[in-house]
């Protein structure tokens, strides 16, 4: 049995594919996530031979890797969220009560 984790290392990024814009979020989870192999298969499919509404194929992945080559984190902040850094939705609805912000979160 394999154990299951929400703690992942993360930075700000950007996408893989053009137009390589900087505003992804990125999560490397501390531990395997399993997927099924008909997870994998939808994945792949969505991925690898998606077309848009011109038939033109919306990926420019090749031979079914959306990698690129490894880059420096350059200025990037690179962190790890643990257990520590997670609050609860009682602990949530606690300081919106305690500070007046209907919206706080974390």
């Amino acid at each position: 049995m394999h154990s299951q984790s929400l703690y992942h290392w993360g930075y700000w990024g950007s996408l893989t594919e053009p137009p390589c814009s900087s505003f992804v979020a990125w999560r490397v989870l501390t531990e395997p996530a399993y997927i099924s192999q008909a997870q994998l298969d939808q994945l792949k499919k969505i991925l690898f031979t998606n077309r848009n509404e011109d038939c033109a194929y919306t990926s420019v992945a090749h031979e079914e890797s959306v990698a690129r080559p490894l880059q420096s984190l350059r200025e990037r902040d690179l962190y790890k969220c643990t257990i520590s850094d997670y609050v609860s939705d009682i602990q949530k609805e606690r300081m919106r009560i305690e500070t007046g912000d209907p919206n706080w979160c974390c």
